[in-house]
């Protein structure tokens, strides 16, 4: 709920381990509340390939 998948102490060193549900997220990516993609202005920046 808050956006944190985990937390580390700060100024300490310690390798953090945390597992995605990648069906989850791209669940959260197409139905969630936060739509980054869907939300951007396009009128902004338009992006193209390089050849």
């Amino acid at each position: 709920t808050d956006g944190k998948r985990a937390e580390a102490t700060p100024n300490t060193e310690m390798i953090l381990v945390s597992d995605v549900d990648l069906d989850l997220l791209n669940e959260l990516h197409t139905y969630g509340s936060v739509r980054n993609l869907r939300d951007r202005r396009n009128d902004l920046y338009e992006l193209k390939m390089k050849k």
